[in-house]
């Protein structure tokens, strides 16, 4: 059995549905040994991997039509619902999916500040964006390396400070994209510098660096 929570964002009370699907019982034994294997956040990927699937079907319908299209059980290729998620969890930082409470949460060692830490549930409600630990950031990106570049990155590193900080220290291969100059009232991007890295790397996956300023950092994800 899958769960999937649907959010109605047109609903003025930020409605939840839970949507149970329920996998046949000659499909089920392709996840099991998966499902033993893999860490707590591999059931997650199963549900990512199941949303791909469905995704044509999804862009086209409305609320209400999701809801029906998940009770109706559509067919599911369980084969390619297996690779797809075992790829969605090897190539997912471990620390976007840190869950305090997680049950293999001893085999997260937190070694330093570079590390994930626990952060309130309130706060999460307000991302739509998984953290990232900054040890991951400097893995992914070889940060170590001397000849670390844009050229070379695996991830695009934006960094939302005033310039005056970025001047101060900052991450090789980081561009630096004020918060203050980056959106307009109505959150459209008017910083032509920014919308240009994001037509030049599509493909990269996005990482927003800031301050201590909480609310600056949400806001520029959620903007992007």
């Amino acid at each position: 059995m899958v769960i999937i929570t649907v959010y109605d964002h047109h609903n003025r009370n930020d409605e939840l549905w839970v949507v149970f699907y329920v996998f046949p019982l000659n499909k089920i034994f392709h996840l099991w040994d998966m499902l033993l294997l893999g860490g707590s956040s591999f059931p997650l990927c199963i549900g990512v991997a199941i949303l791909t699937q469905l995704k044509a079907l999804l862009l086209k319908a409305d609320f209400n039509e999701c809801i029906l299209l998940f009770s109706e059980l559509p067919e599911i290729d369980i084969e390619r619902c297996v690779r797809d998620s075992i790829d969605i969890f090897a190539s997912t930082p471990r620390s976007c999916t840190y869950r305090e409470h997680a049950s293999d949460l001893t085999n997260y060692q937190i070694n330093n500040d570079l590390d994930m830490n626990p952060f309130p549930l309130a706060d999460l409600k307000f991302e739509r964006c998984p953290r990232i630990s900054a040890n991951d950031v400097v893995e992914l990106n070889d940060l170590k390396a001397p000849t670390a570049s844009l050229k070379t990155s695996k991830l695009l590193l934006i960094d939302i400070r005033t310039p005056d900080e970025y001047m101060k220290a900052a991450l090789p291969a980081s561009v630096n994209i004020p918060y203050e100059n980056a959106f307009d009232d109505q959150n459209r991007i008017t910083d032509n510098r920014l919308q240009h890295l994001l037509d030049q790397h599509r493909s990269l996956v996005k990482v927003v660096i800031g301050n201590k300023n909480y609310k600056q950092i949400v806001d520029f994800t959620n903007n992007l």
